[in-house]
């Protein structure tokens, strides 16, 4: 092996690289303790962004989506006879409920990943949920709606505004 190019590690993050390295491949920093290289993110940037949960509500905005649009029309859509017909407008006003709550979590769900608008996808989060309390999906969506409040910094917008 080349004297150059033996395993050492970092001093910063403790990772394995190569004497001839001189910036850390995992964290950025100089492996004996130098300046920093620009070009890299701080190690906790980096930590966050790894850890960030926006593209798992974005998941679960489109399955919230697809369930209470679909649940929403078969209970519009359903046949009731005549023992039903005094609930009817309770069960409508849930179908109406579940797919406004399905709109509202399909929007989110989309401006996760494109990552805008902060403000907005988290009030959508929130209505969408409030609307649908009354199904085990609002819990979910609360759920979603503390997520992206901490994944409020990898939104455009904030970084724009930094």
């Amino acid at each position: 092996m080349d004297e150059g190019n033996t395993l050492s590690f970092c001093v910063t993050c403790g990772s394995r690289v190569q004497t001839s390295d001189r910036y850390c491949p995992s964290c950025g920093n100089n492996p004996r303790g130098g300046p920093r290289n620009g070009s890299y993110e701080n190690t906790q940037d980096r930590y966050r962004r790894q850890t960030s949960k926006l593209p798992l509500v974005a998941i679960l905005g489109f399955i919230w989506t697809a369930l209470a649009v679909i649940s929403g029309i078969q209970l519009f859509l359903f046949d009731f006879d005549t023992y039903y017909i005094i609930n009817y407008s309770s069960i409508t006003a849930q179908a109406i409920l579940l797919v406004v709550s399905g709109a509202c979590a399909g929007i989110c769900a989309t401006l996760c990943l494109t990552r805008k608008y902060y403000i907005l996808t988290l009030v959508l989060c929130i209505i969408g949920s409030i609307v649908a309390l009354t199904f085990i999906v609002g819990i979910v969506g609360l759920i979603c709606a503390y997520f992206i409040y901490q994944g409020k910094y990898y939104f455009k917008e904030q970084e724009e505004s930094s």
